[in-house]
């Protein structure tokens, strides 16, 4: 029997799919879409013409799909692990007195809480998960260290891990090193 994609899945992966959006560009929820009172095929209608917009972006080509449901899932399963993702980064970029006790999930339905203890470690909490990819992503959060290690690019505002405490921008072209290489290549950058 062979695995379900999703199965695969890392948190890295995760955090390359919350990175397919430029980090400036609002994603409005599904429900933006289809509204109270709107036809099936009017929320359709505006959520194709959102993602006409994106065209040629990493963001549409993974989430476009010739079937409105299954694009209105790719849609919603990637803005969703985005927010909570992004989310999760600043409330743990707080020092631990000033966290919120709660941080939401970004799920359409309130199906994962993040909870700060008094030693300010982030834990999961209450746990239902709709599709076997939002699962795996709740699955993944529980195995990381998302405290320590998850942050947002002070340069870029993109997501990433951090391989040192002290890491305050991402590893490509927007750390110094990066920079500097970019620099070497005449790339123009200058090291910050």
């Amino acid at each position: 029997m062979r695995p379900e994609p999703h199965q695969s899945l890392t948190i890295d992966d995760f955090i390359a799919l919350a990175n397919l959006a430029d980090p400036t560009l609002n994603l409005p929820s599904l429900s933006t879409f289809y509204q109270p009172g709107y036809s099936v095929a009017e929320g359709t209608a505006a959520l194709q013409a959102f993602m006409e917009e994106l065209k040629g972006t990493p963001f549409h080509d993974r989430v476009w799909d010739v079937s409105p449901e299954q694009m209105a899932r790719n849609y919603e399963t990637v803005r969703s692990i985005r927010e909570t993702l992004r989310e999760l980064a600043r409330a743990v970029a707080k020092p631990p007195g000033e966290r919120p006790s709660v941080v939401p999930s970004h799920c359409p339905m309130p199906l994962a809480r993040f909870r700060f203890s008094t030693t300010g470690s982030a834990y999961l909490e209450t746990v239902s998960a709709d599709t076997p990819a939002w699962r795996k992503f709740l699955e993944e959060l529980e195995l990381v260290d998302i405290e320590r290690r998850l942050k947002i690019c002070a340069k870029c505002g993109r997501l990433f891990w951090t391989r040192r405490k002290d890491q305050r921008a991402c590893p490509g072209s927007c750390s110094p090193h990066g920079l500097k290489q970019a620099a070497a290549r005449g790339g123009g950058a200058t090291a910050v």
